[in-house]
């Protein structure tokens, strides 16, 4: 596809999250066999990190038990906002009846995911009261300090106070964005700066960072993008309490084992 970026996922962690992520927010889950062009609807109902298995959901067809009978493997595939993620095949290790008409399988996580890009990255943005601080490191300025706003495997946007974001300079500069989280986590990337926002009279600066990234880093940010987004969508979810949502271990104040 045209302007299509790939970056693969290898970290067990942060693939394990990904998949937590897909049983707490609507995205539109799809399985495919390397034998056909059709995809069906499935849900990621749970994961065990210990075990490294999620458990899967889908309609109870005829044709789709036949072919997992036969030890097919699948591939599934996740559209997202500017994206979609995809797997390596997978396989399942049962296939067992869930609901009237459902199946439930329960798989391996894959080793491997592709997040495929298009025009730019996924951005989870921080939702009011999500606070994390920020700092951008320049050789020829001062570090300037200021909050986060969003993140994304290809970088990140801050915002600095007024009487600091006419320091920044001009954009195309090597930078490096160090990012600290309430529960004490810490990220650290280098970069250029990409974009400058200057708001008019005493308003603040945005400052867009593009990070250099290689696979490592894609996996620890992957990770920490996850976590950004669910905790803003459990701000934003009506409480309820069969079902609470616990914070993002990123959002909890440090030594907070909530």
């Amino acid at each position: 596809m045209n302007g299509e970026r790939q970056t693969r996922i290898t970290d067990r962690q942060a693939i394990a999250d990904a998949f937590v992520h897909m049983t707490r927010r609507v995205d539109q889950i799809t399985l495919q066999f390397p034998t056909q062009a059709v995809r069906y609807p499935v849900d990621v109902i749970s994961v065990d990190r210990a075990l490294g298995r999620c458990a899967l959901s889908l309609l109870a067809l005829a044709d789709i038990q036949t072919i997992l009978a036969r030890g097919q493997y699948f591939a599934l595939h996740a559209r997202q906002l500017d994206g979609e993620l995809g797997t390596e095949a997978m396989h399942a290790l049962s296939i067992e009846p869930y609901r009237a008409d459902q199946i439930r399988l329960r798989c391996p996580l894959p080793e491997t995911l592709t997040l495929a890009r298009r025009r730019h990255d996924f951005r989870a943005a921080l939702d009011q009261g999500m606070l994390a601080r920020a700092t951008l490191v320049t050789a020829d300025a001062p570090d300037l300090l200021g909050r986060l706003c969003n993140l994304s495997v290809g970088g990140g946007l801050i915002r600095l106070p007024a009487r600091t974001g006419r320091l920044v300079g001009s954009p195309t500069r090597a930078c490096r964005l160090q990012i600290a989280f309430p529960n004490g986590e810490r990220l650290s990337r280098a970069g250029q700066i990409r974009r400058i926002y200057h708001r008019a009279g005493s308003g603040p600066t945005d400052v867009a960072v593009v990070f250099d990234t290689d696979i490592a880093s894609a996996d620890s940010l992957w990770s920490h993008v996850c976590e950004i987004e669910r905790e803003a969508a459990r701000r934003q979810r009506p409480p309820d309490p069969l079902r609470p949502l616990a914070r993002s271990r990123l959002f909890q104040p440090a030594g907070d084992s909530d």
